[in-house]
């Protein structure tokens, strides 16, 4: 063995290790490749060419593309959008008000969607169900159409709210990392019994319970 193949088999046990540690799916997706391009090349030095040839269209080619389309498709952060706010969340009166939730997609390299409902009624019976990854709007607002609902999470002085699903428990923990220093409170639906106050900033910029009957009461 020469010493190309010993490069090339080296290439192995090192992609495979980065694929493994890689936390960005995408490079992880690159590392896997070049792991099956390395190994492809072992079976065709070796002398099994029908071996080769299926590690690149099965073991490399079709698994990083049912792979690329199974992160592409779970990278989606869906929020919620009511006409009761009154603007569209793409809108130039929104971007102030939704750009640390851009910033936070971006640095995740998640993709963010919009989808609307009627009324108050059907999005919060979606975030229930799971149709929709999380509502965000003024904490007030939110704190007041949430009142009903079940949140398991400590009381944060906070100028607007991010209400995530129940599914919601990994990227609510990378919410609330990313936006420890900012005015953004963060929330997932829970089943216990009792929940947790929010409070939203007042017209003085101070902060100021909200107003929401039963909203969130504090956990024991």
């Amino acid at each position: 063995m020469n010493y190309i193949e010993l490069a090339i088999v080296a290439l192995l046990p090192i992609t495979a290790l980065f694929t493994v540690i890689q936390r960005r799916p995408y490079f992880a997706l690159i590392s896997r490749g070049i792991m099956g391009v390395a190994a492809t090349l072992i079976y065709a030095l070796l002398g099994a060419p029908d071996v080769a040839l299926t590690e690149a269209l099965i073991g490399t080619l079709l698994t990083i593309l049912l792979y690329a389309i199974a992160v592409r498709s779970s990278m989606v952060l869906r929020f919620g959008w009511v006409a009761d706010f009154g603007v569209e969340p793409d809108g130039p009166a929104c971007s102030p008000m939704f750009e640390p939730v851009r910033l936070f997609c971006a640095h995740h390299e998640l993709a963010l969607r919009y989808l609307y409902f009627d009324d108050w009624e059907s999005l919060l019976d979606a975030l229930q169900k799971g149709a929709i990854d999380a509502v965000y709007g003024p904490a007030g607002l939110v704190a007041e159409k949430t009142s009903h609902l079940t949140f398991v999470e400590p009381p944060r002085d906070a100028a607007h709210a991010v209400c995530l699903a129940r599914h919601g428990d990994s990227i609510g923990r990378k919410m609330k990392s990313f936006f420890a220093e900012a005015e953004l409170f963060v929330c997932t639906l829970g089943a216990s019994a009792r929940t947790s106050g929010l409070h939203h900033a007042g017209p003085n910029g101070n902060s100021q319970p909200s107003r929401g009957t039963g909203f969130w009461h504090s956990l024991e």
